[in-house]
């Protein structure tokens, strides 16, 4: 039998009878969770996460839908309830950031938008592209300027599911407009070499190309912060942009030899705007091995 089957079946021998297969994988991550914020809880959320599994335990909360619930000191404060940013905003106001939680939030989906622009690649013929994003921090939106605002260079990775940013992140952001970051929780994130428990926040974010703000308005996404490996500084660490632009726009490229990536509202706007190259012409991209890793570029 397949190894894996063993663990699913310990998962579900180790929760109360009759709860949903996604309800008990989500208890599986809380009590992971609840491990990691037992040896450091730095936003308080301990409690809150406690409170939760006992909720999901006894069927009071349940993860179907798009409905969340919102948590703080360990008591439920709000919902089951859609998803407001303005009510996260307004509770973090008023009692947090630490101590907030928001469970059932999945990186709500922004609105589409009417632009288009491409991105080359910083080192030729290598498909990996950078892209500059701009944040403010929500609670303080109403008085927001470009003096409140710190624009970070993203690598712009399709499998992130939120963007990542560093603590130095946080700590200028929230210098820049004099208040914390609300916050919703934390997750156990999946990295290229281990299993990470990362802070999750609500920042407002816009794309910077060509010396402007590319969206017409500011967008409410989520993003994770995770501390840095022992040894390595934050500088040496890509940043994400995450998915969050691939909901709102359509992004591809074309088998043209450059490596461009193409950011716009449509598929159809964006191949009339180009020229559609010869597919046979295209040339694959270089192999990579162990031995000769892609660089890292500017």
């Amino acid at each position: 039998m397949v190894p894996i089957l063993f663990e699913y079946r310990a998962m579900i021998k180790s929760e109360p009878k009759g709860l949903d297969w996604e309800v008990i994988q989500r208890l599986h991550e809380l009590k992971q969770l609840k491990a990691n914020l037992s040896e450091e809880d730095k936003d308080k959320n301990l409690p809150n996460v406690e409170a939760i599994i006992k909720a999901y335990q006894t069927k009071q909360i349940s993860n179907k839908g798009d409905l969340v619930t919102f948590w703080c000191d360990g008591k439920l404060v709000a919902g089951p309830k859609k998803f407001d940013p303005k009510e996260l905003y307004a509770l973090s106001s008023k009692q947090g950031p630490a101590g907030l939680w928001v469970e059932g939030i999945n990186g709500s989906k922004p609105q589409r938008l009417n632009i288009f622009f491409s991105l080359n690649p910083p080192i030729p013929g290598y498909a990996q592209h950078k892209i500059f994003i701009s944040l403010r921090n929500p609670n303080t939106q109403a008085t927001n300027t470009d003096m409140q605002t710190l624009t970070v260079q993203c690598l712009e990775d399709t499998g992130a599911t939120l963007m990542k940013l560093h603590d130095q992140d946080v700590v200028e952001l929230e210098r820049l407009s004099g208040t914390n970051l609300p916050i919703v929780g934390s997750s156990i994130m999946t990295t290229a070499t281990a299993l990470v428990t990362a802070r999750r926040m609500v920042v407002q974010a816009n794309i910077w190309h060509n010396g402007q703000y590319i969206i017409p308005r500011w967008v409410d996404i989520e993003a994770c912060v995770s501390p840095s490996p022992p040894g390595q500084s934050h500088m040496s660490l890509s940043r994400l942009s995450g998915v969050w632009i691939h909901h709102m726009l359509t992004v591809l490229s074309l088998p043209d030899n450059t490596f461009r990536k193409h950011i716009g509202t449509n598929i159809y706007e964006i191949l009339n705007t180009l020229v559609i190259p010869d597919p046979t012409l295209a040339q694959p991209p270089p192999i990579m091995t162990g031995n000769n890793p892609a660089p890292q570029g500017p």
